[in-house]
C-alpha cells in the first residue's frame, strides 16, 4: 500500500479546447503533454538508444523521430 501511495499520480491533463479543431490536435496535445512529462532531453536520448539497438529498419527513421518532437516542442 505504501509504495502504490508513493506513486506520483497525475490527477489532471489541461488542454486547449481553442486551439483544437480535429482529433489529431487533441493527439498532438496528448504527446506534449507526454514529453513535458517525460522531458526532450530525455526522449532524445532515448531515440538514440533505439538507433543503437536498431530497431527501426531505415536509419532516416531517427532523424525524422528527433525532428518531430523538436517541431511539436515549439508549439506553445
Amino acid at each position: 500500500l505504501a509504495e502504490y501511495q508513493a506513486i506520483n499520480k497525475i490527477n489532471s491533463f489541461n488542454y486547449n479546447t481553442s486551439d483544437m479543431n480535429s482529433p489529431k490536435d487533441f493527439r498532438k496535445q496528448l504527446e506534449l503533454f507526454a514529453i513535458n512529462i517525460i522531458g526532450q532531453d530525455k526522449i532524445m536520448q532515448e531515440i538514440e538508444n533505439l538507433r543503437h539497438q536498431k530497431a527501426f529498419d531505415k536509419p532516416e527513421y531517427y532523424s525524422r523521430l528527433k525532428r518531430d518532437i523538436r517541431e511539436l516542442c515549439k508549439i506553445p
